[in-house]
C-alpha cells in the first residue's frame, strides 16, 4: 500500500493567503457572476479577463473544489471606482422622494427577478 506524506493543501492556503484580496466583499465564483449580471459564460470570461488586465479583481483557486476558482475585487478596485460612486450618489440624492421610490421599488424587483 502507498502512504502519501500530508502535504497542506495548495489550493486553500492560495486562497487564505491571497495578498490583494480585500476582507469587505467576499469572494465570488465565476458562475455566480454571470447569474448575477445575466451574462452567458462566455461573457464572463471575457469581463473576468478584462477586470484582471485592469487590476480590480484576481483569481485563486477555490479552497475546496479544484474546479473552481474564486474572483476577489484587488484593494485597488475601490479607489478606482470611488468617481463612479460620487456620481451616482449625487444622482441619487438629488432625487424626488417619489422618484427615488419608484427606482428603489423597481431595482428591488430587478434584483429578486436576477437572483432566481
Amino acid at each position: 500500500m502507498h502512504h502519501r506524506r500530508h502535504r497542506p493543501d495548495r489550493r486553500r492556503r492560495a486562497a487564505r493567503d491571497h495578498p490583494r484580496r480585500t476582507a469587505k466583499r467576499p469572494p465570488l465564483i465565476p458562475s455566480q457572476l454571470a447569474r448575477t449580471l445575466a451574462i452567458t459564460t462566455a461573457a464572463t470570461t471575457a469581463l473576468i479577463d478584462r477586470l484582471i488586465k485592469a487590476d480590480l479583481i484576481a483569481r485563486a483557486p477555490h479552497p475546496t473544489d479544484r474546479r473552481k476558482t474564486l474572483l476577489y475585487a484587488n484593494s485597488n478596485a475601490l479607489p478606482e471606482l470611488q468617481p463612479a460612486k460620487t456620481a451616482i450618489t449625487q444622482t441619487a440624492q438629488s432625487l424626488h422622494d417619489h422618484d427615488a421610490a419608484l427606482i428603489t421599488t423597481f431595482l428591488n424587483n430587478l434584483s429578486a427577478v436576477l437572483e432566481h
